[in-house]
């Protein structure tokens, strides 16, 4: 039995919950603020419907394979990551853009509005510090086999410097 919570099983609950409060800010505020333009509301809905699409048919199983059936961790961890950039790619980005709309035309008017925009935009955030990071160190390794040194040079630069 595990003693810890792997990161792709957080990232799986972590999209559940935020999914939850971006439903609940579509049925508790939007639908019913007059307001707001329909075209806003359906624009919400449909990206809504989008993420629980990508969430339950493609990055719920890929992070589920991640943590229960990947036979090493790099396995395990370009399955997340291929997971976490399919969401923000095609979730978390136009749903912080709709949000950060529907806030710049309202202003904060309701708790379930502020609380989905902020996990909403945690997430957002979140993510693309992962998915940066992940680019950095593919760079950089790109970088250093292309004109880094090697390991022998490396072994004797260090034991120069100690001595």
């Amino acid at each position: 039995m595990r003693k810890y919570v792997d990161h792709p099983l957080i990232l799986l609950y972590w999209y559940a919950v935020v999914g939850g409060t971006d439903t609940g800010c579509l049925l508790g505020f939007v639908k019913g603020d007059e307001e707001l333009s329909t075209g806003t509301e359906a624009v919400l809905m449909s990206f809504i419907i989008l993420f629980f699409v990508t969430f339950v048919l493609v990055a719920g199983p890929l992070l589920y394979n991640a943590e229960f059936y990947s036979p090493d961790k790099p396995h395990q961890r370009r399955t997340t990551y291929t997971a976490a950039a399919l969401l923000w790619a095609l979730t978390d980005t136009p749903l912080v853009a709709i949000h950060l709309y529907i806030y710049s035309a309202r202003g904060l008017v309701s708790i379930i509005q502020g609380i989905a925009f902020i996990l909403r935009l945690l997430s957002w955030v979140g993510c693309f510090l992962i998915l940066w990071l992940v680019g950095l160190k593919r760079v950089a390794d790109w970088l250093h086999s292309k004109t880094g040194c090697d390991e022998e040079l490396a072994r004797e630069l260090l034991k120069a410097k100690a001595r």
